[in-house]
């Protein structure tokens, strides 16, 4: 499973190189809302250093992105399916021009995550019993 939270720059590590049939493929991503059934594409580069071993991919999740630099802008919270097509196109949107289905899965969307404030103010003593 995927997880991207909102307004956010998220990491995103798989492993599709073992089903690619392409010698340098682009990936084409396709999430669909699973309450709305709206799909969404983009395209995100393949960061990894270790390809046989990860992929990793930046996806940043924004308004207005641009969807061939890895930026989507994803609505709703909540579950989408993904499909992740491999192709030679690093512009191409269209699922139907892309060469094959590399991974199927479920993503979660979620908002922003904001580090919640502690505040302790306790006086701290330490007892010794001996």
């Amino acid at each position: 499973m995927i997880k991207i939270a909102k307004d956010t720059v998220n990491a995103v590590y798989l492993t599709l190189t073992e089903k690619v049939t392409l010698s340098t493929p682009k990936f084409l991503f396709v999430f669909q809302n699973d309450i709305t059934n709206v799909y969404y594409y983009f395209i995100a580069a393949d960061t990894s250093s270790y390809t046989y071993r990860y992929n990793k991919f930046s996806i940043e999740e924004k308004a207005d992105g641009d969807p061939l630099l890895g930026e989507i802008e994803l609505p709703e919270t909540g579950f989408y399916n993904y499909t992740i097509y491999e192709q030679e196109s690093s512009t191409n949107l269209d699922p139907d021009n892309a060469t094959g289905i590399v991974e199927i899965g479920k993503v979660l969307v979620t908002d922003t995550v904001v580090e919640p404030n502690a505040y302790d103010e306790q006086t701290k003593t330490r007892k010794v019993y001996g």
